[in-house]
């Protein structure tokens, strides 16, 4: 078996209806990412990043794409990024997403 990735995403990108055009624009650059992961022998698959019934710590890789829930589950979201990083590899570090760095991007709007 090759490497496993998992695709982290929110809630509403999982199972969607493909007629809503954002959820479509998602779901296909994901779907982008699977395919030329799997050119690679990387096995990914999405998954919702709250989801408890998952052993998050069984993949090799985890990719933080579109986990646009986050920002109601701050430090739920980087309690699980800081411990995932311990044990896998992230292609973002919480930092990215704590509440400062955040309220830092807010304002800035």
């Amino acid at each position: 078996m090759g490497k496993q990735l998992y695709i982290l995403t929110d809630k509403d990108h999982i199972g969607v209806d493909l007629d809503q055009q954002l959820a479509a624009n998602v779901l296909l650059e994901e779907q982008l990412r699977i395919d030329a992961f799997a050119k690679y022998g990387i096995q990914s698959k999405r998954i919702y990043w709250r989801d408890n019934t998952i052993d998050f710590y069984i993949a090799d890789m985890a990719l933080v794409p579109s986990t646009w829930d986050y920002i109601w589950h701050i430090d739920e979201f980087c309690a699980k990024m800081r411990s995932l990083q311990k044990k896998t590899v992230v292609n973002q570090s919480c930092s990215a997403y704590d509440m400062e760095s955040t309220q830092r991007l807010f304002k800035a709007f």
